[in-house]
């Protein structure tokens, strides 16, 4: 009992110290991770001040071919017009003096259109221009203000952070020494505090061994949940496969059922023209029958009408042959 109490004492000190340090630490690496992270979105906006600049160019270059294009479509045009107008009014009988009023006023319109084509094209230029030194300025700006970000992490906290952090390890020093290496952080320390302070051991030893086996099982449980996670996959993907195989298997045989349903539908088809050919047939040597009969009968009525006239005849006096 009175071991465990003085072995409480320094490792309780050990431990504070040791989340200290790593505290320090982990501050440092994220300075480091923004001092990183700054340099990145410097570069990010130097390109985006670059394509900006690239299509602040190709603006003013389309700017200043529309302006070009726009006055020489402009003057052919008009000069085309203006031929087509002389001709017209000359056809009508129209003087020198009515040419030159066309001319002069064709002439307006061309001057007007090219200043709306140069002072739009102007205008849109300038646009183009104000968007580019907004974006630029705003780039810079940024620019500036992350490489202050970077100098203020590189010249003063870094070396304030590497200063606390020499002193947090110095003054821990004696104790980490002596501490196991292999153990020497935070979280095995505080287990071993732990299991000192509720008598499930007497010394550092008894309570790293206990703190082994609990990181053996934490492990072997992490594995077993790993490998249930993986097995509730693998079960679900062979559900859905098994789903897959149900749903084609009954596709299949709802075909097969579907095709023996027409074969049985052609072979009632076949009995069916077969009984009616066989009834045609019997139709036919009934009929044929029939006319056989008929032709009896009409043999029969005939000799029967040739014995009526004969007993006519031989009622009337005359011959049997007459």
């Amino acid at each position: 009992m009175e071991e465990r109490t003085e072995l409480l004492i320094p490792l309780r000190y050990l431990y504070d110290a040791l989340v200290g340090i790593e505290d320090i630490s982990t501050q440092k690496q994220n300075l480091i991770m923004e001092s990183n992270s700054c340099q990145q979105q410097i570069l990010n906006e130097q390109r985006r001040r670059q394509t900006t600049g690239n299509l602040a160019g190709m603006a003013k270059s389309g700017a200043s071919a529309g302006k070009v294009i726009g006055i020489v479509v402009t003057v052919i045009g008009l000069y085309i017009l203006h031929a087509i107008v002389l001709v017209i009014a000359s056809l009508f009988g129209a003087g020198k003096m009515a040419g030159s009023v066309i001319g002069i006023i064709f002439l307006m319109i061309g001057a007007g259109i090219i200043y709306l084509i140069v002072k739009g094209t102007g205008a849109l230029s300038n646009y183009s221009d104000r968007k580019q030194n907004a974006a630029i300025n705003s780039s810079q700006n940024n620019i500036a203000n992350y490489e202050a970000r970077i100098r203020d992490i590189q010249e003063r906290q870094l070396p304030e952070t590497d200063a606390r952090l020499i002193v947090a390890y110095q003054d821990a020093q004696p104790l980490i020494e002596e501490f196991p290496p292999d153990y020497c952080y935070s979280d095995a320390v505080g287990r071993v505090i732990f299991f000192l302070e509720n008598q499930r051991a007497d010394n550092i030893k008894e309570a790293l061994n206990l703190y082994e086996n609990e990181v053996y099982q934490n492990k072997m449980l992490a594995e077993q949940q790993r490998q249930t996670r993986a097995a509730e996959i693998s079960a679900k993907a062979n559900m859905i496969s098994a789903a897959a195989n149900i749903v084609t298997a009954f596709n299949t045989g709802q075909i097969a059922a579907n095709t023996s349903q027409m074969v049985g539908s052609l072979r009632n088809i076949e009995g069916y023209s077969a009984q009616t050919a066989a009834n045609s047939a019997a139709a036919a040597r009934s009929a044929a029958t029939a006319a056989n009969n008929m032709g009896r009968t009409a043999d029969s009525s005939a000799q029967m009408a040739d014995y009526a006239r004969q007993i006519r005849n031989s009622l009337n006096g005359n011959p049997s042959w007459m």
